[in-house]
């Protein structure tokens, strides 16, 4: 498939943008429309904090940027193709954005130290729970097939 064909598919915001990235080269498209998405996601990310912000919901904002994206990718008002390949690169790298969270968590053991039996029980109980819900919801699924 040609750079221009793919552009094409794409679908990015106007034609001229196509025009240029493929003027460019497939190196530079392929960054060009992984900006372009990440920055489509960044958007809804920020919208729902602000939403979130000011209306002062008790909902965390990246839980109300998960909802809206879903929404939009529900209704079609927001295609699959126009944020996939940001998704999944933040998809492959997710373990990596942990890592900041585990390092706060180790600097502050000594104040977390006396709840962690506590803690480490929620956690494990509550992938139990998840486990063994989604087994269920799959196994009456499965009997529901014809």
């Amino acid at each position: 498939m040609s750079i221009v064909a793919h552009l094409r598919n794409v679908a990015f915001a106007s034609p001229y943008v196509a025009r240029i990235l493929s003027a460019l080269g497939g190196r530079t498209l392929v960054a060009a429309r992984l900006i372009v998405q990440l920055a489509k996601l960044w958007a809804i990310g920020t919208a729902a904090n602000v939403f979130a912000d000011r209306t002062h919901l008790p909902v965390p904002g990246n839980s109300l940027a998960m909802l809206l994206t879903f929404g939009l990718l529900a209704s079609r008002l927001l295609q699959m193709r126009y944020v996939e390949a940001a998704a999944t690169l933040l998809v492959r790298h997710l373990t990596l954005f942990f890592i900041p969270y585990a390092v706060g968590i180790a600097g502050l053991w000594s104040v977390l130290a006396p709840q962690a039996l506590h803690s480490f029980g929620v956690l494990f109980g509550s992938a139990l729970l998840g486990i063994g819900v989604a087994g269920w919801t799959a196994q009456h699924m499965r009997r529901m097939q014809p």
